[in-house]
C-alpha cells in the first residue's frame, strides 16, 4: 500500500543522522539522532555497481570510508564491508511513523528510471514509515506519480525555479531563498545547525527543518 499525504506534522530531521556524534549516513548515527529527538532523518543515496541503493553522501568513497573510487564502482557487499549500508537496512532500523527524507544523489551507472522501481518496491515493505524524496536534480524526481511527496532542492546560490516536467509537493531550501520562493509549496529548511534554530524555524512557518545532530 503507497501513501500520498505529506507528514503529519512538521518535522526536525537529522542531517545525515547524528553526525555529531558517529560517522555520517550510518545505521549508528541515525539511532542516535533518533535517541536525540529527531522526527527522523536525511539520507542521501547512490546506486551500487549491482543496482542496490546505497546510504552515502559523496559519490566517492574516500572522504567517510577507508575505501577509495566512485560508489557505483562498487558491489553493495563490498560497501556494506566499507560501513556503508544499504537504505533497506536503514528502513528496517528506523522506528515506526518516522519520517525518512531520502536524497537521491545520481542514478549511475543506470537510468533514472531505475530509481522507481527499486525506490518503490522498498517504500511499499516500509510503508509503516513517512517518506520524502528530494534531490538537486529534477530528472531524477520526474516519473513518480503522486505516491509519495516530492521535495526539490535548492542551495543558496540558485534561482527557486519550478522545472515544466513536473510539480513538487515541496521545495527545500536554504532560509535566504524564502522570499524568492512562489507560493503553493510546503517549505523544508536546511540546514539549521542547532536544535534551538530548527524549532524556530518551526515557528516561523516551516513545515520541516533538516538539522545538525
Amino acid at each position: 500500500m503507497t501513501q500520498t499525504f505529506w507528514p503529519t506534522k512538521p518535522f526536525i530531521l537529522a542531517h545525515r543522522g547524528a553526525r555529531s556524534l558517529a560517522t555520517e549516513n550510518t545505521i549508528d548515527a541515525f539511532m542516535k539522532a533518533i535517541e536525540l529527538g529527531a522526527d527522523g532523518i536525511e539520507c542521501d543515496v547512490f546506486l551500487s555497481q549491482d543496482g542496490i541503493p546505497v546510504v552515502i553522501h559523496d559519490e566517492t568513497l574516500d572522504r567517510t570510508t577507508s575505501g577509495h573510487g566512485f560508489v557505483w564502482d562498487h558491489t553493495a557487499k563490498d560497501l556494506s564491508g566499507l560501513g556503508v549500508p544499504t537504505l533497506q537496512q536503514t528502513l528496517e532500523c528506523m522506528p515506526n511513523g518516522d519520517v525518512v527524507n531520502i536524497e537521491l544523489k545520481s542514478s549511475q551507472p543506470f537510468p533514472a528510471s531505475h530509481w522507481i522501481t527499486i525506490i518503490e518496491d522498498l517504500m511499499n515493505q516500509h510503508c509503516r514509515l513517512r517518506f520524502i524524496l528530494s534531490s538537486f536534480d529534477p530528472t531524477l524526481l520526474e516519473g513518480w506519480g503522486v505516491s509519495y511527496p516530492i521535495g526539490l532542492l535548492f542551495d543558496s546560490n540558485q534561482p527557486v525555479q519550478i522545472p515544466t516536467t513536473f510539480n513538487p509537493d515541496a521545495l527545500h531550501l536554504d532560509p535566504s531563498l524564502i522570499p524568492s520562493a512562489p507560493a503553493g509549496y510546503k517549505i523544508v529548511l536546511w540546514t539549521a545547525q542547532s536544535l534551538e534554530d530548527a524549532r524556530r524555524w518551526l515557528a516561523d512557518g516551516a513545515d520541516g527543518v533538516i538539522a545538525e545532530f
